[in-house]
């Protein structure tokens, strides 16, 4: 079946062959084999359960590979005829492998981590090239009240490596809640769903928090993608948080694109997406800019993130 709801290790499938060919002479289990081919085929390919509340098998390791690139970016700082208008080129790439050690514990270690980006105002530009603080390093990392914590072993982390530890753990935790979009019902192909976003929202029906999640997923196929039978998804929205007394500014992240989802393991093997983030009425702070000085960003990207099991 392409979903499985087991966890054991063992491979059932296997072990039944195994069984039948000790007791049946090579035409019977020929014949059993076609048969359950045919049969399997149209299940594997028209439904499956994209989510479910599980963790991820203990001592399972898991590399993944993220880079985002962006390329036309737009900045205006200043309003009206007084504003300085700019552009600028991001790029970041990531490789990090992951080992899971229990419920809501990991080790991982940062392999690659580069980020590079040039920004133009006025004919000037300024370039950035740097290289992770947590490269080569490994991290113990444990979720509490569903956030994610990381810190070396035995060892303090200076102020640079303790923001960069801080900012890894929000983008594990923004991996382990993007599942939970899918929702846990069984999907069709050729099926097209809202995401389910029940988890922004508290006991009494409200929004706990500015943000607001409207993306459609459809089951576009059943493909093969990194060695395994995937799910191929297409998906289409935004992300949008509202402005709030800390952060004046409107943000909005237009996204589409491709997943594949492997739902034995649960695990996103693949993701292709590209979008525009865009940021209106955020303040420069900036101590040489007038105070209230505003800032406006569009910046068209594009995000590749694959995901493979470590032998």
């Amino acid at each position: 079946m392409f979903s499985r709801t087991t966890s054991s290790p063992l491979n059932i499938d296997s072990l039944t062959s195994d069984l039948f060919a000790s007791m049946l002479p090579p035409s019977h289990l020929l014949l059993i084999t076609a048969l359950t081919i045919f049969l399997a085929t149209p299940c594997f390919s028209q439904s499956a359960v994209l989510w479910r509340p599980q963790e991820p098998q203990r001592g399972s390791t898991w590399q993944e590979d993220v880079s985002m690139e962006v390329a036309g970016m737009k900045i205006s700082v200043g309003s009206g005829n007084q504003a300085i208008d700019g552009g600028g080129y991001f790029s970041f790439h990531e490789i990090v492998e992951r080992k899971h050690t229990g419920v809501g514990r990991q080790e991982a270690r940062m392999q690659e981590s580069t980020l590079q980006g040039t920004l133009a105002f006025l004919g000037q530009t300024a370039d950035q090239m740097q290289g992770g603080v947590l490269l080569g390093k490994k991290m113990l990392g444990k979720k509490e009240q569903d956030a994610w914590k990381f810190e070396f072993k035995d060892v303090k982390p200076s102020q640079e490596e303790q923001k960069a530890l801080d900012a890894f753990a929000g983008r594990t935790g923004l991996l382990a809640l993007w599942p939970y979009l899918y929702g846990t019902q069984a999907r069709k192909k050729g099926e097209t769903w809202k995401a389910d976003t029940t988890f922004l929202t508290k006991g009494n029906g409200k929004t706990a928090s500015p943000l607001t999640i409207d993306l459609n997923f459809t089951f576009v196929d059943v493909e093969e993608k990194a060695g395994s039978r995937c799910a191929r998804l297409g998906v289409t929205g935004f992300f949008k948080i509202a402005p709030s007394e800390k952060n004046p500014a409107t943000i909005t992240l237009d996204v589409q694109g491709d997943i594949w989802r492997e739902p034995r393991d649960m695990v996103d093997v693949e993701m292709n997406l590209q979008g525009t983030l865009k940021v209106s009425g955020a303040k420069a702070n900036d101590p040489k800019l007038p105070p209230g000085t505003a800032l406006e960003l569009s910046a068209p990207f594009t995000l590749k993130r694959t995901v493979k099991p470590v032998k």
